[in-house]
């Protein structure tokens, strides 16, 4: 799930809080009063939200397995972030989370 990739990568690389939400629209009215930085959805929803609300949206793709994040309307978050992913996907630490977290436990526990 991207809950538990994020906290993987949360205490493998750089801190930040994870956060859970039970319904979308508190959590897009949270980014859009900028009490969240940015979120990650699948990408139907994150593509959607990007649009009607006007927020930058960045995509990675990472050995099969896609992430979509989309920014509060000019978050100052956004460079660093990508900056962030960059480092991960060179030092080849997204691999080894995708590989831990989204193809092992997916083999693991079924689809």
């Amino acid at each position: 799930s991207h809950e538990r990739f994020l906290k993987t990568l949360q205490t493998a690389h750089r801190p930040f809080e994870v956060i859970s939400y039970n319904r979308i629209g508190e959590m897009i009215q949270d980014l859009k009063n900028k009490r969240l930085h940015w979120i990650i959805l699948d990408a139907q929803t994150a593509q959607s939200i990007s649009k009607k609300f006007h927020m930058p949206i960045k995509f990675f793709n990472n050995e099969g397995a896609s992430y979509h994040i989309v920014f509060s309307k000019g978050s100052e978050h956004k460079t660093p972030v990508n900056r962030a992913l960059e480092d991960i996907a060179h030092e080849g630490l997204m691999k080894k989370i995708i590989t831990k977290w989204l193809i092992e436990t997916k083999a693991s526990h079924g689809p």
